[in-house]
């Protein structure tokens, strides 16, 4: 039976996404979730991005501005105010990070609701300030069993996340890393990225192509020097991790799958590559980009400041990590030290 209609979470939006991206109906994703048919309908007919796709953070964003926005009154924002406002908007802060930097560096207490308000109210007039929030609607390819080229390889005897550490799942120490691809142009080549589950430092480097080998080699490259900050590292079921085994002995670590068609078990990835997007569109060629352009956007990303993260950068906790020199070898090894 049915539940009666509520707000739906953002871990039922990424179900309804996927299960959209792997052709199911309608009337199967609403008995998958146990809501209304007509609730799935109005999520997927309301919530679409500004290319007409159904992603599941960008339909989360539109549904909250959906129930906290009314009509923008232009109270309390001045011109010097809407200049800073910009300007940070232009470096991709967010603006739970445009309030806090007003708040501690000037003084002045807008909050970020009241950002969006002003985002939308230029949109309205057409100005184009959200396009430059970090989720304005990309949408980047989800790898399901339609879609999944196995490259003649198969990952065996996988670790579930079911048995993940403790550490990892509570993040209390840094080295549980979380990792995917960004997809390059006509599904060529890409980039590997790898998230530290509590500092959120990032570790990328461009892959030639969705193999398992060119995936291996570029982990296996990136920290051959610095084992000790590779505890754990957890991944989806895309074919380019099937040498996992490889991996974990060459690096002394464990490799984990998260389940199918749970994308939340790896929420901080996927919201880290959404932010490498706004400097690599879809249909970037990556074979266009030298090594140090990768790094300068690294280092761009781990120097930005986080509100889970008490608006300290990833590189600041990561720093911050007790036996320090024992990571310091790491920091330079991965060449993250600018």
């Amino acid at each position: 039976m049915s539940k009666k209609y509520s707000q739906l979470t953002l871990r039922e939006r990424y179900t309804i996404d996927e299960l959209k991206q792997s052709g199911h109906t309608r009337n199967f994703i609403a008995e998958k979730l146990g809501v209304n048919k007509s609730t799935i309908s109005r999520e997927l007919s309301r919530n679409k991005d500004d290319l007409g796709e159904y992603v599941a953070e960008t339909a989360s964003s539109l549904a909250k501005a959906r129930r906290t926005r009314t009509r923008f009154r232009k109270i309390k924002i001045t011109k010097e105010v809407e200049r800073l406002i910009e300007e940070k908007l232009i470096v991709f802060r967010t603006p739970e990070q445009i309030s806090a930097h007003l708040r501690h560096g000037y003084g002045v207490f807008v909050s970020h609701e009241l950002i969006y308000q002003y985002i939308g109210y230029k949109r309205d007039e057409g100005e184009k300030l959200h396009l430059l929030l970090p989720h304005r609607g990309d949408k980047y390819k989800k790898r399901n069993l339609k879609t999944s080229k196995r490259n003649g390889k198969t990952a065996k005897k996988r670790r579930s996340i079911d048995n993940r550490p403790a550490a990892a799942n509570e993040k209390r120490e840094v080295g549980h890393w979380e990792g995917d691809t960004v997809e390059g142009k006509a599904h060529k080549g890409g980039l590997g990225t790898f998230v530290d589950r509590k500092s959120m430092f990032l570790v990328m480097g461009k892959v030639a192509d969705k193999s398992s080998e060119a995936m291996k080699e570029m982990i296996v490259g990136r920290f051959r020097h610095c084992p000790e900050v590779v505890k754990s590292i957890t991944v989806d079921n895309g074919a380019e991790f099937a040498l996992h085994d490889e991996v974990e002995a060459e690096l002394k670590t464990r490799v984990f799958f998260a389940h199918p068609y749970s994308p939340w078990e790896r929420g901080l990835n996927e919201n880290t590559n959404g932010l490498i997007r706004r400097f690599y569109p879809k249909g970037t060629d990556f074979s266009e980009y030298s090594d140090a352009d990768i790094s300068r956007v690294q280092n761009l990303l781990n120097d930005r400041p986080r509100k889970t993260l008490g608006y300290k950068t990833p590189r600041e906790v990561f720093h911050g990590e007790p036996s320090r020199s024992k990571y310091k070898r790491s920091l330079y090894a991965l060449q993250l030290i600018t």
